[in-house]
């Protein structure tokens, strides 16, 4: 039987220096959601682009003020919610993911 799984991961408050958390995330290669709350982020950490499983990615309360562009890896993003950030705009490299919703 072939059964379907969702795996959730929720980074709330850490406050780890140099994005050390993500770097913990990094042999996840099935992550298909990632929260990142209130972690006082000013971009995404590189290592949130190398989960090419991620479906769905989640921002809040973070100081965001550039996403960079390095969304090309995430082919299969379908949900971007960002929440309570500083951005200006959005980068044009989200306007190629073809599963975005």
């Amino acid at each position: 039987m072939l059964g379907i799984f969702f795996i959730l991961i929720s980074l709330r408050h850490l406050n780890f220096p140099n994005h050390q958390q993500i770097r913990y995330l990094k042999d996840l290669v099935y992550l298909q959601a990632l929260a990142l709350t209130n972690n006082g982020y000013t971009q995404f950490p590189e290592e949130v682009f190398k989960f090419h499983g991620l479906m769905y990615l989640y921002s809040k309360g973070n100081n965001l003020t550039n996403l960079g562009t390095r969304f090309e890896g995430l082919s299969n993003l379908t949900y971007l919610k960002l929440f309570d950030t500083k951005l200006d705009s959005l980068p044009i490299e989200i306007a190629y993911l073809s599963k975005l919703q």
